[in-house]
């Protein structure tokens, strides 16, 4: 039904970030964290979000969908009495409403977002759809007629701002401790569309909406196993490990998860977007960065 590069992105409080430079959304933060390369164990909802739009770009993600109801509300948008009340200097945060016609006009990137109590994306939108009692109807010229439409060369980063599109090619991962092999074997057990475990580390997917199945979740963790045999080595960034598994799969398909003259049945494909949304969420991995790419 749509792009098949499409991202659903929301606020997830409390996950881990590695790495990601969300410099284009958040900088300047009171306890003057580096958001060029920022790490958190416990992301708040703004960070997260922000985290996840440059993730979703970094595997080449071409639409971003957003829902209002999950999506933090300061990562948004500002409203005009905000901005009176605390000035840009202060506010950490450039929210979406500001990035987005830049996203689509300098780095190709689509929104498709759902909004049901602020009209502050109207200016930028260039298809309006109303929901009337479950039937579409394509309001735009209606809404025009109140709201002009906004050129994105206004919301674009000045002169000396953050890149439109950030630098991800600077995060390189590596196997933690719970890849340490025990007996011989390294133990994995999935969760579901909860994620899976390696060791003891937990990989939390519960908030990755687009994955849909068990196997998937499986067949995650199974790839994990592999790169940690071999390509994710440290040397390797995120965009090269999925990128890689993609060209093993087109060779080999399931058969690269043999194991003694045997196929696991139990397997289902993951899309490129969610094997990178795994290695970005893993609390198992460490992560270098490096200021070349």
């Amino acid at each position: 039904m749509t792009d098949d590069s499409a991202v659903k992105v929301r606020a997830e409080d409390g996950r881990c970030v590695n790495g990601d430079d969300i410099s284009l959304f958040i900088n300047h933060l009171p306890n003057q964290k580096d958001t060029t390369a920022f790490f958190t164990e416990n992301a708040s909802g703004s960070t997260s979000q922000a985290a996840s739009v440059v993730e979703a770009m970094e595997c080449g993600a071409r639409t971003l969908l957003m829902d209002e109801d999950t999506c933090a509300t300061n990562f948004m948008v500002r409203d005009a009495l905000m901005q009176k009340i605390v000035s840009d200097e202060e506010e950490p945060i450039t929210p979406f409403s500001g990035r987005m016609r830049a996203l689509y006009e300098k780095a190709g990137v689509s929104t498709v977002l759902v909004a049901g109590s602020s009209g502050a994306f109207f200016g930028q939108a260039d298809t309006i759809i109303q929901m009337d009692r479950y039937e579409p109807k394509d309001v735009t010229a209606r809404v025009r007629a109140l709201v002009p439409f906004q050129k994105g060369e206004a919301a674009a980063p000045a002169a000396g701002g953050p890149d439109i599109c950030p630098d991800q090619k600077r995060r390189f991962p590596r196997p933690g401790r719970d890849f340490d092999e025990e007996r011989g074997r390294v133990k994995h057990k999935s969760l579901g569309t909860d994620g899976f475990l390696i060791g003891h580390g937990e990989t939390d997917l519960r908030l990755v909406e687009q994955l849909a199945d068990r196997e998937q979740s499986e067949c995650l963790a199974r790839t994990f196993l592999l790169m940690a045999k071999g390509k994710m080595n440290g040397r390797n960034n995120v965009a090269s490990l999925v990128r890689g598994w993609e060209l093993d799969f087109q060779r080999e398909g399931f058969g690269m998860y043999e194991e003694n003259g045997h196929i696991p049945g139990d397997l289902a494909r993951p899309r490129k977007e969610e094997l990178a949304a795994a290695i970005s969420r893993c609390r198992g991995l460490v992560w270098g960065t490096s200021t070349s790419s």
